[in-house]
């Protein structure tokens, strides 16, 4: 029955794997040969050695669980054991439940013991940290006592967040609220006897005007204990930041707006008793000096408030010395530099002034970069900028300005004086050989030498040009080298403006607009040139004392030399009106060969032709004189006559030259081809160019008047232009070519007048084979033609 009885508690028991091991422990047959005493014998044995087994094992984990040192875990491996329903008596199971349950209660007790004790010391301690704090603070140690609270933060953020098992197993829930409790009060009492060491340190009597501060608080705790709690507690910078606003607003602005007088009251050595800045208005003998109270203050709280710390001084820069600095220029040197608007040496001083208090502040390792010294200097500057800035207000307002009264053509400049005798002996053919051969220059003595003949500007760039004079007028007379050195900049800034402005492209489009823009860029050029000689002598002296960079000004050059400023600003103007002209010629090009395109390369002549291709060559070259003399009538009138005729000159040579190329493009011309030609072409040579240069046929006779332009006789002009057109020079050439004979053609090739008139040894030989047939004369001539090509 025991057997039995052992056996069914055991199978009731076990289950998983441990039944499967049961199994295999009994016989398979023990049900069948259960009266056999040597198999229940074995049974039992099987079965005691299972029961030793299963002992075992449950003795090592009750001993993994012990030396776990996890009471918790112990506690109720023990519990299961002792609830266990299948204990059987007198087994050793059954005693080891009976012990398990008194160590279960001796280990509560215990529990119990330790947790009193914990409590306890946690109270104990709690109360040492509070005592320890008071006692700190009455002793003036700030910086230990802010420490404590700052390691009673950390204590209590570890107990709140379970940081570590220590923590946890150490603090019970009433020490942590009675830990929060004491951090909580000590914080808030440090906290007030901080503010008060601060208002005690730093105290401002507005009503004395005086400014306290003491070194020591409290009777015993130097003011460095206070920055050091403060640091300590992360409240340093806001706690600074109040002081910067307390000494801005009561002490600084004060003094500086009003322009008071500061003095220093110094402390008695050994004593308690504060240092003392005093402001008040300024009496006899006394003068307002804004950088010394600057600096007394920067002085005194350096060295009272913040024992020259090198930490506490970078920290104080921070937050103090930029809105010194900001409230140092809106009150004192703003208002300062507006009050000499014309006195640069003044400006220049108050910017030394200012650098001077920000070497200072240096010093005391309140700086990291210039801040004062360049923005005072930049004030000056901006006194600059205003001198400048009336002349460039005006000549924006002129160049924007679209008034009819500014954009007005005026006539400048003067005739160009010639020697009349000259070309009136030139113009009759009574010139001697020698006169020819050693051609004076043609000009008058009397005259301007760099006289370049009349032409339109527009009326603002005569403006421009006076208020130009203006400026190195002003320049000049007043005497104050800053003053002359921004005038002179002017100057260029002006010129920049011009080059800047452009024209809309619908004003390029028209040539009287397009000239005259070209007309005032080379204006202004011409007078930045002129001017200097006029204003260099008093300007000179000036500019050497003064920068002289804007007028690019260097020491060893002469009064008498033009600045290479001016110099530059004067090519760059010439430049941008040579592109002016460029693209204008560019757009002119374009319109007469679309013009000329009416002729068809001329491919209708000869036999291939009809009359009404002659009707249509006839009118087309109309069209194009009538063109022609438009625009040249627009470039007399607004050019000099320089630029006059080479717009003349380069429109007419580029249709020529078309022609011209269309001629020698033909193989065959016959003798009515030829008629055709000269009666068709000879029009646009012979009245081109007077028609462009507006040349009028005389008045009846007797009353004929030499026709001028700017003081030169058009003649001459007419010659010079057709001196200048080569092929214009060439196309002429070419029609007197087509009513020649072989023999002139060769012989004019000879005296090399072809060549004088543009054309080569290809073109006379392709004239020969055009207008000659095929013979041994023509091969002769040829032939005589290649040997004097060179």
């Amino acid at each position: 029955a025991n057997i039995l009885l052992q056996f069914t508690v055991l199978i009731t028991k076990m289950a998983g794997d441990i039944f499967a091991e049961l199994q295999q422990a009994l016989p398979p047959d023990l049900d069948q040969q259960g009266h056999n005493v040597a198999i229940i014998q074995e049974a039992i044995d099987k079965l005691d050695n299972f029961q030793t087994e299963a002992r075992m094992r449950m003795f090592k984990l009750l001993t993994h669980k012990a030396y776990s040192q996890d009471i918790q875990q112990l506690d109720g491996a023990l519990a299961e054991l002792c609830a266990s329903a299948y204990l059987l008596p007198g087994t050793l199971e059954a005693q080891l439940a009976e012990h398990a349950q008194q160590f279960r209660v001796l280990n509560a007790q215990v529990a119990q013991l330790t947790t009193q004790v914990a409590e306890e010391q946690a109270t104990a301690d709690v109360h040492a940290q509070a005592t320890e704090l008071e006692k700190h603070i009455q002793q003036g140690h700030y910086t230990e006592c802010a420490w404590s609270v700052v390691r009673m933060r950390k204590t209590l953020q570890e107990a709140e967040l379970g940081a570590s098992d220590q923590v946890e197993a150490r603090l019970s829930l009433q020490k942590l609220h009675l830990l929060e409790a004491n951090t909580r009060s000590s914080e808030a009492q440090l906290r007030k006897v901080l503010d008060g060491a601060v208002r005690e340190a730093v105290q401002v009597d507005a009503a004395q005007h005086t400014l306290l501060l003491r070194p020591v608080v409290a009777g015993c705790a130097p003011v460095r204990e206070v920055w050091g709690a403060l640091e300590a507690l992360g409240e340093l910078q806001e706690r600074l930041q109040a002081v910067a606003d307390l000494l801005l607003s009561q002490v600084v602005e004060p003094v500086l707006s009003g322009g008071l007088v500061t003095s220093v009251q110094a402390a008695p050595p050994g004593s308690q008793e504060p240092t003392r800045l005093h402001w008040a208005a300024a009496g006899p003998g006394a003068t307002h000096n804004p950088e010394q109270s600057c600096q007394q203050v920067l002085k005194l709280v350096a060295e009272q408030l913040l024992g020259l710390d090198d930490n506490l001084l970078r920290q104080w820069g921070e937050v103090f010395w930029r809105r010194l600095c900001d409230v140092y220029i809106r009150l004192h040197a703003h208002p300062f530099v507006r009050a000499h608007p014309d006195d640069m040496d003044a400006c220049g001083s108050k910017a030394d002034a200012a650098r001077g208090l920000e070497e200072f502040a240096e010093s005391l390792g309140l700086v990291d970069e210039p801040y004062l010294g360049p923005a005072v200097e930049a004030l000056g500057q901006q006194v600059l900028c205003a001198h400048q800035q009336r002349y460039l207000d005006q000549a924006r307002s002129l160049l924007v300005s679209t008034s009819p009264q500014d954009l007005e053509p005026v006539q400048v400049g003067r005739p160009i004086s010639l020697d009349e005798e000259h070309y009136r002996s030139w113009l009759s053919g009574a010139l001697q050989e020698w006169q020819r051969e050693e051609a004076p220059c043609g000009c008058s003595g009397e005259g301007p030498v760099l006289g370049a003949g009349q032409y339109q500007s527009s009326a603002r760039m005569r403006a421009v040009v006076e208020l130009v004079q203006g400026a190195l007028a002003d320049a000049s007379s007043c005497g104050n080298p800053t003053t002359a050195t921004a005038l002179v900049g002017a100057v260029s800034k002006i010129a920049l403006m011009v080059r800047m402005f452009q024209a809309g492209d619908q004003l390029l489009q028209a040539p009287q607009l397009a000239f005259l823009y070209h007309n005032d860029l080379r204006h202004l050029a011409d007078a930045i040139l002129l001017l200097w000689p006029c204003y260099g002598p008093e300007l000179a002296p000036l500019l050497q004392q003064g920068s002289g960079a804007d007028a690019s000004w260097s020491a060893g050059q002469s009064a008498e030399q033009v600045p290479s400023g001016f110099l530059q600003d004067a090519l760059l103007l010439r430049e941008t009106a040579r592109r002016v002209m460029q693209q204008q010629l560019e757009q002119q090009h374009a319109a007469m060969h679309e013009l000329l395109s009416g002729l068809g390369n001329l491919r209708h002549l000869g036999p291939g032709g009809n009359a009404q291709a002659g009707i249509t060559y006839r009118k087309t070259v109309r069209q194009l004189l009538h063109s022609l003399g438009r625009l040249g009538r627009a470039a007399v009138e607004v050019l000099p006559p320089e630029h006059a005729v080479h717009v003349c000159t380069s429109v007419l040579g580029s249709i020529c030259g078309s022609l011209c190329a269309d001629i020698l493009a033909k193989r065959d011309i016959g003798i009515d081809d030829s008629r055709d030609l000269r009666d068709i072409l000879q029009p646009l040579v012979d009245e081109a160019l007077p028609t462009m240069l507006g040349a009028q046929p005389p008045a009846a006779p007797g009353k004929a008047q030499q026709q001028q332009l700017s003081g030169i006789p058009l003649a001459v002009v007419l010659e010079a232009a057709t001196a200048a057109c080569t092929p214009l020079r060439k196309l002429r050439t070419l029609l007197s070519l087509l009513e020649a004979g072989m023999k002139e053609i060769v012989g004019r090739w000879q005296q090399r007048a072809l060549q004088a008139d543009g054309l080569d040894q290809e073109d006379v030989e392709h004239m020969l084979c055009a207008l000659f047939q095929d013979s041994q004369y023509r091969r002769e001539a040829l032939a005589r033609v290649r040997e004097t090509a060179h």
